[in-house]
């Protein structure tokens, strides 16, 4: 049963203003995605908008609100496979609702990035 669904879209030029402004960083993304991004300078922004685009449709997709799901939703990739990991006030809200899994997608071009999500029971 589909208990909830989110999309997000977000421009990577967004991102790239983010990188300048050092100390920002880490008050929108978890760890992980800062460490991801920064493997590669080129396509740091492109990862970060595709990061952002998760947490704002797992944001809409369980009506949680961006402000409490930025630090508590983690897109990851393990393998290349996007998953998200899931802490805190997010972690309970889908206990919550009953999911039992997420499934999403994230792509990024022409200078959008964007994350279809949906939460199954």
């Amino acid at each position: 049963m589909i208990l909830g669904v989110g999309v997000d879209l977000c421009e990577v030029s967004r991102m790239e203003g983010l990188l300048e402004v050092g100390g920002r960083l880490p008050r929108l993304f978890c760890p992980e995605e800062i460490a991801y991004a920064l493997e590669s300078r080129a396509l740091a922004p492109q990862r970060l908008a595709s990061a952002w685009a998760a947490k704002e449709a797992f944001a809409k997709a369980t009506g949680l609100g961006i402000l409490r799901a930025r630090l508590q939703v983690c897109l990851i990739r393990e393998g290349g496979v996007p998953r998200l990991g899931l802490k805190g006030e997010a972690a309970r809200r889908c206990e919550e609702m009953g999911v039992r899994r997420i499934w999403l997608s994230v792509s990024h071009e022409g200078g959008l990035a964007v994350c279809f999500l949906v939460l199954e029971g």
